[in-house]
């Protein structure tokens, strides 16, 4: 059994929004898409994850332990742009 204490967030929010959350709680991993869709609206998860992680790393030089990404390609295979960066894992 694996015990755990987590926290959701909601997709919206904002790369500074998600990186005060991250600090706020020194995150030990992260778990994310690589994008979802709201109506007709496509969100670029990933891109706001990596812009927060960076904001994190400026402000106070931290960055969970393990970030995963699910990518979630459309069903014409189109990944919106999803770049694997380093040190991020599938």
């Amino acid at each position: 059994m694996l015990q755990t204490i987590f926290q959701v967030v909601f997709a919206g929010l904002s790369a500074d929004a998600l990186a005060g959350r991250i600090l706020d709680c020194q995150a030990e991993a992260l778990l994310t898409c690589s994008g979802g869709q709201s109506g007709n609206k496509l969100l670029p998860l990933k891109r706001i994850v990596d812009e927060a992680l960076q904001l994190c790393i400026d402000r106070a030089n931290f960055q969970p332990g393990k970030t995963l990404i699910f990518v979630c390609c459309q069903q014409n295979n189109s990944c919106n742009g999803t770049e694997i960066l380093a040190g991020r894992r599938i």
